[in-house]
């Protein structure tokens, strides 16, 4: 009597057995990376973290043609953009004057860590130190300057009556601080002779960069100005046309009514 039993290829078991395993082995990944991702759901930390990277890009977004707008009549649109751009947002950074500020206020740090690299260099002779040392009394006067003009903007009053004189005395304080760092600048001509270690070119590479912020603060000053010269003209517009319930314009003396 003949058997029926049928002999199985090796080859095949071998590849049934493979192909079983893989299978098993992608069904236990897509688990455990399903169970993990709703972990990190559920995780408030995480929740909390994605809100804030979400609220972060939702507020940056709008500003950037703030900045674009800040940046384009500068001198110097590179420096600009990289100076407010890399500042933090908040909620109130909604407005070139709260760009002017942190612009400003970036400089001052600048100003602080170039005057502190001078005063802590030691590699200058009693000769080479009159330039650097007469240029620590200008940066001092720099930093005061600066931080007036924060303060002035600190006050500055809502009303648009005011804004023009108010940026005339921003200006005045920059435009005598950039003077500050030129005139350091300036100080270092006489260092052709004794600069053997590259000091009057490490010196202005330090203060370079303060003068073009200073420049690009002023540029949006101007901006400023002209952003506000245009809402004042509206307001009066709007204002010369707005008619109470009488019928009568605002602006119209009650005998004239």
């Amino acid at each position: 009597m003949e058997s029926n039993t049928t002999v199985e290829n090796p080859t095949q078991t071998s590849k049934n057995l493979t192909k079983t395993r893989k299978k098993t082995i992608i069904l236990i990944f897509l688990t455990l990376t399903t169970l993990l991702f709703a972990s990190i759901l559920n995780d408030p930390s995480s929740t909390h973290a994605r809100d804030h990277a979400l609220t972060t890009l939702s507020l940056a977004s709008p500003l950037h043609p703030i900045i674009k707008n800040a940046c384009a009549n500068t001198l110097y649109p590179s420096l600009c953009f990289t100076t407010l751009s890399s500042l933090p947002v908040s909620k109130n950074s909604t407005s070139l004057h709260h760009f002017l500020e942190r612009a400003i206020n970036r400089t001052m740090k600048q100003v602080a860590s170039a005057r502190l690299d001078i005063a802590t260099h030691q590699e200058m002779d009693s000769q080479e130190k009159n330039a650097p040392n007469d240029c620590l009394e200008m940066l001092d006067q720099t930093l005061y300057e600066l931080g007036q003009a924060i303060d002035d903007l600190h006050i500055f009053p809502a009303s648009k009556g005011h804004l023009h004189r108010s940026y005339g005395n921003l200006k005045t304080l920059l435009s005598a601080a950039m003077t500050n760092e030129n005139t350091c600048i300036d100080g270092f001509s006489d260092l052709e002779e004794i600069d053997s270690k590259g000091l009057k070119a490490y010196l202005q590479n330090l203060l370079a960069p303060i003068s073009q912020m200073i420049s690009n603060c002023l540029a949006m000053i101007k901006q400023a100005e002209i952003v506000n010269r245009k809402e004042t003209l509206t307001s009066r517009k709007v204002l010369m046309n707005k008619k109470p319930a009488d019928g009568f314009l605002e602006w119209m003396a009650t005998a004239d009514r």
